[in-house]
């Protein structure tokens, strides 16, 4: 299931989920940012990196797509692991990142938000 919104947490989405869902959650997250303020973007994703690892999770690789029509935004590509559901949740409750919330706020125009679980291996 795909979320879209303004203004949004990367951990958004997970509403998509069940209690039932079991095993590594996958969240793939396309975030769309102001070039002026990468620097607070930056700070975010590093301390929300943090707090993730605290609860088990990780942002696995980010990708930044440079390309793009207007020059004032660029996006950047996270896929992020949580252990579990519960995990996911500990996170996004967390108080410290909500205490980080004013720079994503700074920088991030929007989110969208991808949740699954691992797929096929292709080779």
């Amino acid at each position: 299931m795909v979320r879209r919104q303004r203004e949004g947490g990367a951990e958004a989405g997970a509403e998509a989920l069940s209690a039932e869902t079991t095993g590594s959650i996958v969240l793939v997250a396309r975030l769309t940012v102001r070039r002026e303020a990468a620097e607070s973007f930056r700070r975010f994703e590093h301390g929300a990196a943090e707090v993730m690892r605290r609860h088990g999770g990780a942002i696995e690789r980010t990708v930044e797509i440079t390309s793009g029509s207007d020059p004032t935004l660029f996006e950047e590509v996270h896929l992020v692991r949580f252990p579990s559901l519960v995990a996911l949740d500990a996170y996004r409750a967390d108080p410290e990142l909500a205490a980080l919330q004013h720079l994503r706020e700074a920088s991030v125009v929007e989110t969208h938000v991808a949740v699954g679980k691992d797929g096929p291996r292709y080779g």
